[in-house]
């Protein structure tokens, strides 16, 4: 579809909620950048694929096309932030182990921790579906929520040196 169209689409609301609910058809915006900017452009399409079941599954699927257009884009990470499929989720464990966070595949719109050290100790995550994990310097993640933007197959946490034992390794995630 032309970016124009799509962007027409994406407007809908009773559009969307149509092309959200086919997993052909979502299938196929989820798999083409130029119909995810539109889709992430517009709070009205992005409603419908937070609501959607099958819209978040081919999000999913398609992570290489879909992480960093959503990532980037402020109007899709309120529009997670807002629906149903949203949770702040934490655990604790001792330094260098790392502890569960969620045991599902979501999309890691933040994280933070509660450990206000400030050596050169690291807040991490992991299971990240690009392969990839996490790193940032608890003094970055100290009491700050700091943009993550990746899907997770499931969501791990480790703050090394000192660990972090009061419920404080937390992460604001989009459940698919």
């Amino acid at each position: 579809a032309s970016a124009t169209a799509m962007q027409a689409v994406a407007a809908s609301a009773t559009a969307m909620q149509a092309v959200a609910a086919s997993a052909t058809a979502m299938q196929a915006v989820a798999a083409s950048a130029t119909a995810m900017q539109a889709v992430a452009a517009s709070a009205t399409a992005m409603q419908a694929v937070a609501a959607s079941a099958t819209a978040r599954s081919a999000i999913y699927i398609n992570y290489m096309v879909t992480q960093s257009i959503l990532a980037g884009s402020d109007i899709a990470l309120t529009a997670m932030r807002n629906s149903l499929n949203f949770e702040t989720v934490q655990n604790n464990e001792k330094n260098n182990n790392w502890c569960s966070l969620y045991a599902n595949k979501c999309f890691v719109l933040t994280m933070r921790q509660n450990n206000k050290n400030t050596g050169t100790y690291y807040q991490n995550l992991r299971t990240m579906i690009d392969g990839s994990s996490v790193q940032k310097l608890i003094a970055e993640t100290y009491n700050k929520n700091v943009p993550v933007g990746k899907f997770a197959s499931t969501l791990e946490s480790m703050v090394t040196g000192y660990g972090e034992l009061n419920g404080g390794q937390i992460c604001e995630i989009f459940k698919i």
